[in-house]
């Protein structure tokens, strides 16, 4: 029996690799009413996290594992190979990448992953028992709290896709929303070295060379300019 609404809700924070998964597994498996809240504070790396958001991925950078190795279903291994190969939508790829044969043992462009988890969470939601819902939300989670009603989590800028179980917050542009579960699901955070910190603010200091302004940059470099 839910303490905040008619049906339990689950607040999943964070919307990359883990907390997506979360979401795909409580959708395959839910059997009654439940409400899945998927909180990000960054459209950007929703089903993606800080490690395979567009942005951070060029078309070269790819896994550090085998293909075989990146399916989110540990029952079918394969998943993510069989749906780079015959669902993944090829017609923005480059050319090297749109007439490739994904294999186990093979190579596969990070920045693909993104769309795989994508599909992966909207069909899941499609093929969910009656009574199960999914709600993409985008704010940040702030505070979270146990209280005699599950949890109340204090969301900064918290878009219009929750209407139930909410209230004002303790801050400025935020609210209070209840939850019968929580899960943590926040991932690593793209850490600043401290080997770095006397050239950080510098304008010519590239922070992550794999992003998309970086190889900009980078490829506007003089062929004998010295990079360190």
């Amino acid at each position: 029996m839910s303490k905040t609404g008619a049906r339990p809700r689950v607040l999943v924070v964070g919307a990359g690799l883990a907390g997506t998964a979360t979401a795909i597994r409580l959708l395959h498996f839910a059997r009654r009413p439940l409400e899945i809240i998927l909180l990000e504070r960054r459209a950007a790396y929703r089903s993606a996290g800080v490690a395979y958001h567009r942005d951070g991925n060029p078309w070269d950078y790819v896994f550090n594992i085998q293909a075989g190795r990146m399916s989110v279903f540990r029952e079918d291994v394969l998943d993510f190979v069989n749906w780079a190969n015959q669902e993944a939508d090829r017609r923005k790829w480059p050319r090297r990448w749109a007439s490739w044969t994904f294999t186990e043992q093979g190579p596969a462009p990070r920045r693909i992953f993104q769309d795989y988890l994508d599909d992966r969470l909207a069909e899941a939601a499609r093929e969910s028992c009656s009574g199960v819902v999914l709600v993409e939300a985008d704010g940040e989670a702030l505070d979270a709290r146990r209280c005699d009603r599950g949890f109340e989590v204090t969301v900064r800028g918290l878009a219009p896709h929750v209407t139930e179980g909410l209230r004002p917050g303790p801050l400025a542009d935020t609210l209070l929303l209840e939850a019968d579960h929580v899960v943590l699901a926040t991932g690593l955070e793209l850490r600043e070295p401290p080997f770095a910190a006397g050239v950080a603010g510098h304008p010519q200091f590239i922070r992550n060379p794999y992003s998309a302004s970086a190889i900009r940059e980078l490829t506007a470099l003089p062929r004998d300019a010295s990079v360190v």
